[in-house]
């Protein structure tokens, strides 16, 4: 279930629940049923705001880099349940390129938004923050650059 609240074109309120009913064949008792309701995305998003060449969006995202190879899953440990990440993004346009500065700040098990059940099972091994400068560089129509540049940075 999802909320899309867009109070213009440049100022949006995201909301995604979610829940992972699981049957497995001799792996464990799962019998299929939902047994848990997670908040997969809840963020808020400002996209040039005052006419500026920028963008932010806050909270609980979707985040991919680097094909999915170097920023993707925000917890690992959970399998397909969900893809989520806690952070901010700040975007930012010029001629040819894009960059986004971000931060995320993910917990070992989900204590920053209310769950339904199975609240203890964790979701990465370790609390976990990183930050990084992720830049794109789009081919430009009518030259021969075929291929797109994603120089980036991530501590």
């Amino acid at each position: 279930m999802s909320l899309d609240y867009r109070r213009t074109e440049a100022l949006r309120l995201f909301a995604l629940i979610t829940n992972q009913a699981t049957q497995r064949i001799g792996f464990d008792d799962r019998d299929g049923s939902i047994d848990e309701v997670i908040v997969e995305n809840l963020y808020f998003e400002a996209l040039e705001p005052w006419g500026l060449p920028i963008g932010l969006r806050a909270g609980r995202q979707d985040l991919l880099y680097g094909d999915g190879f170097l920023v993707a899953d925000g917890g690992p440990l959970d399998e397909s349940r969900t893809s989520y990440v806690n952070g901010v993004v700040l975007t930012s346009r010029i001629p040819l390129w894009s960059f986004d500065v971000f931060a995320i700040k993910d917990p070992r098990r989900d204590n920053y938004l209310p769950r339904i059940n199975n609240q203890y099972t964790p979701l990465i091994e370790a609390d976990e923050f990183a930050w990084g400068v992720m830049a794109r560089r789009e081919p430009r129509a009518g030259t021969n650059l075929r291929y797109t540049l994603e120089p980036c940075y991530i501590i």
